[in-house]
């Protein structure tokens, strides 16, 4: 039952006359008597009589004016919140990542952006990085700054390389400045899971190298731990392991491998102004960092 034919019934009650409440809805008064002969078929009784006094509600009507007065004012609670999220929603900022690219980047251009714009409120969703392009693709986040993975359904806007690093013990005994690439081949290589061994393999494979890969079901951090505990060596991205304090090597890898990193998103065409600022500050960020 359409609720505005109840809004309609009660305020012509509250007025006592068809034609005062057809002003203030402004509709005829025809109108609003089809209206209400509308509903009373659809109730199956009458809820409403005319006469010397006015309108009024019938026995029958008086019976179901709480609950519809209920419904009323439920409805228009139901308006005020959707108008209210629609609303606060056109000042929101959703943006997914991962953490190492939120510590490095994100999280700084938020606070940049905020002294711009302090009443957008922006929000981070962290994940995976197929969680990531998946909620890119359901708009559940405007946009997600990740590595690219070439996907054809999004659109890829590259901001900077972060180049990927050779992760040894203490003890390593590979004592050269750089480490060489092909120095993998048929090495244990601890990876990251969650599918940040994407970019690492795809690394890897321009060059042909195939180590032994040990995947694992932890984060960095974990992976690290294990490094320095000497349980193997890892390939991870300089992101990952800036300012750890875990006891590692860190080599740079030659030739030099990297991850693209930059935001993708639905269409670029369909940016609300706002997103597309908050992107030309990360553009500006990531060219100096």
């Amino acid at each position: 039952m359409d609720t505005k034919k109840f809004e309609a019934l009660l305020l012509s009650v509250e007025t006592g006359s068809f034609s005062k409440a057809a002003d203030k809805l402004g509709i005829t008064q025809s109108g609003l008597t089809h209206m209400m002969n509308s509903l009373e078929k659809e109730i199956g009784f009458a809820v409403l009589s005319r006469n010397f006094n006015g309108v009024q509600l019938t026995p029958k009507g008086e019976k179901l004016l709480e609950d519809m007065q209920n419904l009323v004012e439920s409805s228009a609670r139901l308006k005020n919140k959707i108008a209210y999220i629609q609303e606060s929603s056109k000042k929101t900022i959703t943006i997914g990542s991962y953490t190492s690219v939120s510590i490095a980047w994100v999280l700084p251009i938020i606070k940049l952006f905020n002294e711009a714009y302090p009443d957008i409120n922006v929000e981070i969703r962290g994940g995976t990085i197929e969680q990531n392009y998946a909620w890119v693709k359901d708009g559940l986040v405007d946009f997600a700054f990740v590595s690219n993975q070439f996907d054809s359904e999004t659109e890829f806007i590259h901001l900077n390389n972060d180049p990927l690093v050779a992760v040894l013990p203490r003890d390593t005994q590979y004592t050269e400045e750089y480490f060489d690439i092909h120095l993998f081949e048929g090495e244990k290589v601890i990876l990251p899971c969650f599918g940040f061994d994407m970019d690492i393999k795809r690394a890897l494979q321009q060059y042909g190298i195939e180590p032994i890969f040990r995947p694992t079901a932890v984060d960095d951090e974990v992976i690290l731990k294990m490094v320095e505990a000497g349980l193997g060596i890892s390939i991870l991205s300089s992101l990952v392991i800036k300012n750890k304090n875990y006891d590692f090597i860190a080599k740079e890898i030659t030739p030099a491998v990297s991850r693209d990193l930059g935001i993708v998103l639905k269409s670029h065409q369909n940016l609300r102004e706002i997103e597309k600022i908050f992107i030309e500050y990360a553009v500006e960020y990531t060219k100096i960092s």
